[in-house]
């Protein structure tokens, strides 16, 4: 698959090179041989082509909102990265959709993001326009690559396993906010890193520290590449997410905004196991 960066990346054509193929070239490369290769690319470019964002929205009782984003696009099959965060949220959408209104304290608004990471015009735009466009909101979650089989190497050969490999997490929230996340990831299985990394990553990068935000993610080998396919997608991870992040928005729903703001220890220091 080739590829070309849009905006403060390579200008050049590259391309995604698979496992096998890798493995190919690695050998000569570590052994100090010059390895080249000829491709041959027919690409088409077409003008005016434009994308949106999707909003959808459950009601809740208040002019308050919660924001739960998964991003659209994805490489090959994209199991990963990110049909598994778009299941959890379409899980989150039907679970509350099933109660009644009165039980919802804060909208929920549902976003599919048109493109991905920092520079998307789906979460780009909330950051640019935060002022009205997030000015009632509570917390955001973003579902993106949330659930892989864990990886072992054993000498050159990579071998799945059975089990959701642990995932990378942040918070940009309160000490509160940091311990009802991680009770609820304790409670269903969710397993994390030791430590809350220092920064959002992904479609969520952009606009993380605008307001309370939450996000789980792993990125491994498969990633981008012809391997990210339903077999490495672990439905009972899957499944402990969504309820992991059901529990945190009834949690979240008990506790008013200025209970969900990031303190100083919180912001700067970063959450521990």
């Amino acid at each position: 698959t080739i590829w070309q960066s849009l905006g403060g990346g390579p200008t050049t054509p590259g391309a995604f090179m698979g496992y096998e193929d890798g493995n190919t070239v690695k050998g000569p490369i570590g052994n100090g041989d010059t390895v080249r290769v000829k491709m041959q690319v027919d690409i088409e470019r077409r003008d005016g082509m434009t994308t949106a964002s999707i909003f959808g929205s459950l009601p809740g009782t208040t002019d308050e909102s919660i924001y739960v984003l998964a991003h659209l696009d994805g490489y090959f099959e994209a199991a990963l990265d990110n049909a598994s965060g778009i299941s959890v949220m379409l899980t989150l959408a039907e679970h509350f959709a099933a109660r009644p209104q009165a039980e919802r304290r804060r909208n929920i608004v549902f976003v599919g993001t048109a493109g991905h990471h920092v520079g998307s015009p789906g979460s780009r735009w909330m950051h640019d326009n935060r002022a009205t466009a997030l000015a009632n909101a509570a917390l955001m979650i973003n579902c993106e690559h949330v659930s892989v089989k864990q990886t072992i190497y054993w000498g050159p050969t990579m071998r799945m396993t059975d089990i959701p490999s642990p995932r990378r997490w942040w918070v940009n929230g309160s000490d509160r906010l940091i311990d009802m996340v991680l009770d609820a990831y304790r409670t269903f299985g969710v397993a994390v890193w030791d430590h809350m990394e220092d920064r959002a990553a992904g479609e969520m990068g952009s606009v993380a520290r605008d307001l309370p935000s939450i996000q789980i993610i792993r990125s491994p080998e498969i990633k981008h590449t012809d391997q990210d396919i339903p077999a490495w997608v672990p439905e009972a991870g899957l499944e402990a997410v969504a309820r992991a992040y059901a529990k945190i928005i009834d949690k979240v729903n008990m506790l008013d905004r200025a209970q969900l703001q990031p303190s100083r220890s919180s912001s700067t220091q970063g959450g521990r196991l």
